[in-house]
C-alpha cells in the first residue's frame, strides 16, 4: 500500500528539480589523484613548471559543468498533450535515479480539471477566453466555451443573449424588482429597468449604474467567467420595507423578474430550501415552502443563487453570511419569466446595514398585463418590441467603473454543468 501511494503522489507532482547527472566513472579516481599531487608539490616545493604541467592536467580531467540542451529543459516543464471543454491533461518526463546509479526516465501526467476552459474551433480545441469586446451593438464575448451579448443600454428590448456550447440560445432582459406577498397574493412591482448605460468593471465585467427606476439605488452587473454567466443587482439603499405597499413583512419575498424572451423549456429538478413546519402558518400562506428550481438545458444549468454582503471586488459570497435566493420559471399570460426570491425577513437585517432609500412615491399606473398563479396576482410591465433593423450611433467603446463602497446583491448564475 506504501509503494503504490509513493508512485501516487510522484504521478501528479510535477514539480522538483531533476537529478543531476553522475560524471564519468573514470574522473573520480584521476581527479583524486590531480588534488593529491598538487597538495604534495606544495608540501614538497616543485618548480613552477611542475605545477603548471599538473594544473593543466586537471583541467583535462576535471570535467567542467555540463551545458543543459533544449531538449532536457522541456524534460522539465509540463506541457498540455490532451484538451477538452472541461480539462487539460498535463504531462512531462521526470528522472530516477536507480540502484546501480544509472538515471531511468518515465511519463508523469495529471489531468486538470476546469470547467469551460475550452473552445471548439476548426477542428480543436483552444484556450477559452472570458472577456468582452466593445461593438456598437453591444459588448460581445465571443472566445468562451459559452458566448454572450451584452446590450449597451439596459432598458433595450433584449438584454442579454447567451449561446451556450452545444448550441442553445437563452435570451432575455431584466425587468426590476418585486415584493410578493405570500399570506394574501398581493404583489407590487417596486423598481423598473431604466435607461442607463453600460461601463466596464473589468475585462470581463459589465455594470450599468443606477440602473432602475425606483425610491432606492442600484447598480446591475453582467459578470463573465470561462465557466459560466452571472447576472448580479446590487442594492446600494435599501428599498422601503413591504409595509410601506400594504404588504406584510414576515410572509413577503424579495424578487428579481427577469423575462425569458427566447429559450427552450430547460429540465426542472425543484427543491425545498426552506420548509414551514409550523401548521398554521402553513395553511395561512399561499405557498408555504421556499421552493428552488434546478434549471437545466444539458452542458449548462442554473443551480441555486445567493444573496450576500459585498465584502470585496470579487464579487463573491463570505464563507459564511450569505443566504440562499430560491427560482421559478414561469410561464404566465403567454410570456415565460425566470424569479429569483428571497424571503425579506431573511434579509432585513442585511438592508438595515445600507443607507435609507427615499420615501415611497406615489403608486403608478397599473402595468397593462396582471398574471396569476396560485392566488397571487403580479403586474407586469408591458413587453417591448424589438426592432428589425435597429441603427445604435453609440461609439464603440464604454467608459469604466468601479464597485460601490456597500451594498447587497442577489445573484443568479448560468454555469456549466
Amino acid at each position: 500500500m506504501r509503494n503504490r501511494l509513493i508512485r501516487f503522489i510522484d504521478t501528479v507532482n510535477i514539480s522538483g528539480p531533476r537529478q543531476a547527472e553522475p560524471n564519468p566513472r573514470w574522473v573520480t579516481p584521476f581527479a583524486g589523484l590531480v588534488r593529491y599531487l598538487l597538495f604534495t608539490s606544495m608540501k614538497t616545493q616543485h618548480s613552477p613548471i611542475t605545477l603548471l604541467v599538473l594544473c593543466v592536467v586537471a583541467c583535462f580531467l576535471i570535467p567542467a559543468p555540463r551545458a543543459v540542451s533544449a531538449d532536457a529543459q522541456m524534460r522539465d516543464a509540463a506541457v498540455v498533450i490532451d484538451r477538452g471543454l472541461n480539462h487539460r491533461t498535463w504531462a512531462r518526463t521526470v528522472t530516477e535515479a536507480q540502484p546501480d546509479g544509472t538515471v531511468a526516465e518515465r511519463l508523469s501526467t495529471y489531468v486538470e480539471l476546469a470547467p469551460g476552459s475550452h473552445r471548439f474551433v476548426n477542428g480543436n480545441w483552444v484556450e477559452a477566453d472570458p472577456n468582452f469586446e466593445v461593438f456598437q451593438d453591444g459588448l460581445v464575448a465571443r472566445r468562451g466555451a459559452h458566448q454572450v451579448i451584452v446590450t449597451r443600454n439596459l432598458s433595450a428590448p433584449v438584454g442579454v443573449d447567451l449561446l451556450t456550447p452545444d448550441g442553445k440560445r437563452l435570451v432575455s432582459r431584466l425587468l426590476g424588482i418585486a415584493y410578493t406577498d405570500l399570506s394574501t397574493g398581493a404583489s407590487e412591482l417596486i423598481a423598473e429597468v431604466k435607461d442607463c448605460q453600460a461601463a466596464l468593471l473589468a475585462p470581463n465585467r459589465v455594470v450599468f449604474a443606477d440602473a432602475l427606476d425606483g425610491p432606492f439605488e442600484a447598480d446591475v452587473v453582467y459578470a463573465n467567467a470561462l465557466n459560466g454567466f452571472e447576472q448580479l443587482v446590487l442594492l446600494k439603499q435599501a428599498p422601503p420595507p413591504p409595509a410601506k405597499y400594504g404588504l406584510n413583512n414576515a410572509t413577503t419575498l424579495l424578487e428579481v423578474w427577469t423575462e425569458i424572451l427566447s429559450a427552450p423549456e430547460p429540465a426542472k429538478r425543484p427543491g425545498i430550501l426552506r420548509q414551514e413546519t409550523d401548521p398554521v402558518r402553513r395553511a395561512a400562506l399561499l405557498e408555504p415552502d421556499l421552493t428552488d428550481e434546478f434549471l437545466d438545458w444539458g452542458v449548462m444549468a442554473m443551480p441555486t443563487g445567493e444573496a450576500f454582503p459585498l465584502t470585496s471586488n470579487e464579487l463573491l459570497p463570505p464563507a459564511t453570511d450569505a443566504a440562499l435566493t430560491a427560482k421559478s420559471w414561469l410561464t404566465l399570460n403567454g410570456r415565460t419569466f425566470l424569479v429569483e426570491k428571497v424571503e425579506y425577513r431573511s434579509v432585513v437585517p442585511h438592508l438595515n446595514t445600507l443607507p435609507q432609500a427615499a420615501a415611497v412615491g406615489p403608486k403608478k399606473k397599473p402595468a397593462e398585463q396582471i398574471a396569476a398563479i396560485k392566488g397571487i396576482r403580479r403586474p407586469f410591465p408591458k413587453p417591448k418590441q424589438v426592432a428589425a433593423n435597429r441603427s445604435d450611433p453609440a461609439p464603440a467603446q464604454v467608459a469604466q467603473a468601479s464597485l460601490p463602497p456597500r451594498a447587497y446583491i442577489l445573484d443568479v448564475l448560468a454555469t456549466s454543468s
